[in-house]
């Protein structure tokens, strides 16, 4: 196993960053990856927006941490696949190794890969003194090496080779002395190599300017060395820094000396070549290569150029077939609005009839809109890592040779048409009430009414309901909506509309709408609405 702190988002409240990495955790199917299993601690709620709400509530009390939050990973080994209850006793040694037990988490296995991997937003707010909590004096990466070889060695799992704990015979944890001579590279760095299929900068030092700096007699003869690399290496602080240069003049990057070799950190080559001594001379950076790809083999580009050809083919035909979709949808409910409009039955009815077929019509929409998504999501997968190519194409023995050096991950062609657990108009049945429209979910409980000219919106907490509310606003009323009740209201459903795509008009709230379309589509379109007091006067939605 291998564990990892995920660092905190530099940009949003702290309100929006504890829900959007919950609901990531609870929901990871906006990034392509499927749920195993999910739980928490900590709360007195069992509702995933109750929880939402106690973990904001706590962190807010924490007014000098911008994050107390945090974001960790453990990872399992590829063929690992732990039960729910090996998941559940996990986490207990995970929280307990960090001195969190008694704090708020919320957790989620997810598999997007070969190997399983569990992500905990663990809250280091005490509960009950308020105080935030610095794991292991603030060195919790040592903490979660300890939980991870705590996890290995009571569920048999098979240790990591360069795991830094491990545990003796009488249960006692032991640091291992031994350090690798070759640094391995960041995790930043190994995903930049995933993604890019080309070799970081921190790899690019190790395998050019480590021998330069190994083979020095003297500071002049280090610098002059790396000059010819169009390398330089400078002091910063207590230690030493590797630039490289970027390809394509990009600039350059830094590299730490302690990434490059053990041999390269400030304080060996002090032992080694005495006090630091600048660089006497300007480097002249030299153009550097395109990035040297992390494995070549014959047939791979010729097999990403054909894979991206057929997409592109695929995706013009989805086009024009979903659009033919939409557009035989829009005629034929345009009929149906036509032919109920020629009835002319007495005045209640039709006001009652019409509610009813604009639910409908909205719920039709509402399916071909995620049935058109899921197939556009099937037409979006990458091409396959280096390694999945080759083990699809029976080139083991290349596989082989490559297997130490390069892991990639596996974006197959499952199909995830799950069945579906509508959250919108698609949830809610219509229950005729003379000249007015109830919806309910089954239980005869009113969430929404239509009277007509208006829609009715009977509790602000049920954000399902108010999305299916504005749904069919819409549908009735395409030309555009207005809000009325409580400034709270008007406010999340301006912004609830904005996120749907629908047209409001009040002048008041165009910058709350101005304001919410600006936000990057994923958090658009993802939305954790803020909770709201519970108030029971009606809420409305009008023409």
């Amino acid at each position: 196993m291998i564990g990892k702190k995920i660092g905190a988002r530099k940009t949003g409240s702290k309100t929006a960053n504890v829900r959007r990495l919950t609901d990531y955790i609870r929901d990871p199917s906006q990034q392509g990856e499927k749920l195993l299993y999910s739980g928490s601690r900590g709360f007195l709620t069992d509702e995933h927006r109750s929880q939402q709400a106690e973990m904001v509530a706590l962190a807010e009390e924490a007014r000098r941490s911008p994050n107390p939050v945090t974001h960790y990973v453990p990872s399992w080994r590829e063929g690992e696949h732990p039960t729910d209850e090996q998941v559940e006793h996990a986490v207990d040694i995970f929280l307990d190794e960090l001195g969190l037990t008694d704090h708020q988490t919320v957790f989620g296995v997810h598999q997007d890969t070969d190997n399983i991997h569990c992500h905990l937003a663990v809250n280091r707010v005490h509960p009950e003194t308020g105080r935030v909590i610095k794991p292991n004096k603030g060195f919790d990466l040592e903490a979660v090496h300890r939980a991870i070889a705590r996890i290995e060695h009571e569920q048999g799992w098979q240790r990591e080779a360069r795991g830094r704990y491990r545990v003796r015979e009488d249960g006692s944890l032991m640091k291992e002395a031994e350090e690798p001579t070759v640094p391995r590279i960041s995790t930043r760095a190994r995903d930049f190599e995933r993604r890019t299929r080309a070799q970081s900068a921190e790899r690019r030092a190790q395998n050019e300017a480590a021998a330069v700096i190994a083979g020095a007699k003297s500071w002049d003869e280090l610098h002059n060395g790396l000059a010819r690399l169009g390398m330089r290496y400078e002091r910063k602080g207590s230690g030493g820094i590797v630039y490289v240069p970027l390809p394509s003049g990009a600039g350059e990057q830094p590299v730490k000396a302690s990434k490059v070799s053990r041999a390269a950190s400030l304080k060996a080559l002090e032992k080694r070549l005495g006090a630091y001594q600048p660089a006497q001379i300007a480097v002249v950076h030299r153009q550097p290569p395109d990035p040297k790809p992390i494995q070549h083999h014959p047939g791979v580009a010729a097999a990403r150029s054909a894979h991206h050809s057929a997409r592109h083919a695929q995706r013009a035909i989805l086009r024009d077939q979903q659009g033919a979709e939409y557009r035989s949808l829009m005629t034929r409910q345009r009929g149906e609005r036509e032919q109920l409009a020629a009835v002319h039955p007495p005045h209640p009815i039709m006001i009652a009839s019409r509610s009813v077929l604009a639910a409908k019509h909205a719920r039709e929409k509402a399916e071909l809109r995620d049935r058109h998504r899921k197939e556009r999501q099937r037409l979006a997968g990458r091409f396959p890592p280096l390694d999945e190519w080759l083990r699809h194409n029976g080139l083991t023995d290349d596989l082989a040779q490559i297997r130490g050096h390069y892991r990639g991950s596996i974006l197959g062609t499952e199909d995830r048409d799950e069945p579906a657990h509508p959250r919108d108009i698609r949830a809610f049945l219509a229950e005729v009430r003379g000249s007015t429209v109830d919806y309910h979910r089954g239980d005869h409980r009113a969430v929404f009414t239509d009277v007509g000219r208006r829609i009715e919106v009977h509790d602000s907490r049920d954000q399902d309901g108010l999305t299916a509310a504005l749904q069919l606003a819409a549908q009735k009323w395409p030309g555009g909506i207005t809000l009325t009740g409580s400034a709270e209201f008007r406010e999340r459903a301006a912004r609830q509309a904005a996120r749907l795509g629908i047209r409001v008009t009040d002048p008041d709230l165009a910058h709350v709408i101005a304001e919410e379309r600006a936000l990057p589509r994923s958090v658009r379109h993802n939305p954790s609405m803020p909770g709201a007091q519970t108030e029971h006067r009606s809420r409305d939605l009008e023409r």
